[in-house]
């Protein structure tokens, strides 16, 4: 995943918190190597609605755990962020 849009970041963080997201973006996760089904030491099955009592299940793998930090630091950072607002910005050259 070359760019991560903002419903995937939030997909991404609440598997972390909670374990569960949308499938589409869960099967986005095992693509890019963020996430496992959290049945994926269980041979024998693919975790499907039909064939895995706990499909909706997911755990993050080492490079998922380090993009979530990743989001976090970067959440973090903007959160503290003192500049103004959009609408207090002005503009050389350009009138208000």
């Amino acid at each position: 995943m070359t760019t991560m849009f903002r419903s995937q970041r939030r997909a991404l963080l609440a598997l972390a918190d909670t374990g569960v997201c949308e499938v589409w973006h869960a099967r986005d996760f095992i693509d890019d190597g963020y996430a496992l089904p959290a049945c994926h030491d269980r041979g024998g099955h693919s975790c499907m609605r039909d064939t895995c009592d706990g499909w909706w299940r997911w755990v993050l793998t080492d490079h998922g755990r380090h993009v979530v930090w990743l989001l976090r630091a970067i959440s973090d950072e903007l959160a503290q962020d003192t500049a103004p607002p959009l609408t207090q910005l002005t503009i050389p050259g350009v009138a208000a």
